[in-house]
């Protein structure tokens, strides 16, 4: 009978258990994930130039537009990133 190395044998146990660990992560429904990913985008009506002629506003009249994570500048992703760790240490403020 075929015996892995005892250091192997370890390994192959942890990369068993993330895979199930994904697997449930992955399958669980996620209600709140699945209302974020539904909701509606505004429209931008461009010209034949593509310049913006008119900013239609989402269902819920909200300005919601998808931006490419290239399109926002760094400055404002680390402020962002920056208040959601402010917000996770001190959830009472």
């Amino acid at each position: 009978m075929f015996q892995l190395p005892r250091i192997l044998k370890p390994a192959a146990i942890a990369f068993a258990g993330l895979g199930v660990l994904y697997g449930v992560l992955r399958f669980t429904p996620y209600p709140e994930l699945a209302r974020y990913q539904s909701r509606s985008y505004g429209f931008a009506a461009l010209d034949r130039y593509g310049r913006v002629l008119r900013v239609f506003p989402a269902e819920d009249g909200v300005k919601r537009e998808w931006a490419t994570l290239g399109e926002i500048p760094g400055g404002v992703r680390r402020g962002f990133i920056a208040a959601e760790d402010h917000h996770a240490a001190c959830p009472a403020d």
